[in-house]
């Protein structure tokens, strides 16, 4: 486990964790036979199987979180790079609502092509919006609480030992 906390510490020291998290993202859509670009992620409407994509995508994002809390140093990079992902995600956002020209709830055709370019530019950006609201919630909400000490003392705690 070792091993993977510190490839997660690299790729997040060298902004490469928004690369690698939407290449397997992308590749995710891609390979799916019946993608629609609105739908964005499917989600499982009835079993968990059938909708692979949204298992593995969703699974990815537990999984950063987990290695995340596993790896506080990335948290601290997050926060310190989040402005750069969030220009990221605007900006790739603008050019992915610019590629929507189809009619949303209408199947059409598209090569494959215009399919991986959509896929890519959707993957980056959600991933972008992702690491930049993570840095930003860290960065804006990761002060230390006031009552930070209520917050831990356990229930039994606020039981007076002299209430018998």
């Amino acid at each position: 486990m070792a091993f993977f906390t510190w490839i997660i510490y690299k790729l997040c020291k060298f902004s490469g964790i928004v690369i690698f998290s939407a290449s397997i993202s992308a590749w995710i859509f891609y390979a799916r036979q019946d993608w629609l670009f609105w739908v964005g992620i499917p989600t499982p409407t009835e079993v968990i199987w059938k909708e692979a994509p949204a298992f593995f995508i969703y699974g990815m994002a537990f999984l950063f979180g987990w290695l995340f809390d596993r790896q506080r140093d990335c948290l601290e990079i997050l926060k310190s790079h989040w402005p750069r992902y969030l220009i990221l995600a605007i900006a790739l956002t603008g050019v992915s609502f610019s590629q929507l020209t189809y009619p949303a709830f209408v199947v059409v055709e598209v090569s494959s092509t215009e399919k991986l370019t959509f896929a890519l530019i959707y993957a980056f950006a959600s991933w972008s919006w992702v690491f930049a609201l993570i840095g930003a919630g860290m960065r804006f909400f990761g002060k230390k609480m006031k009552y930070d000490a209520i917050l831990r003392t356990p229930p039994t705690g606020f039981i007076s030992p002299t209430c018998h």
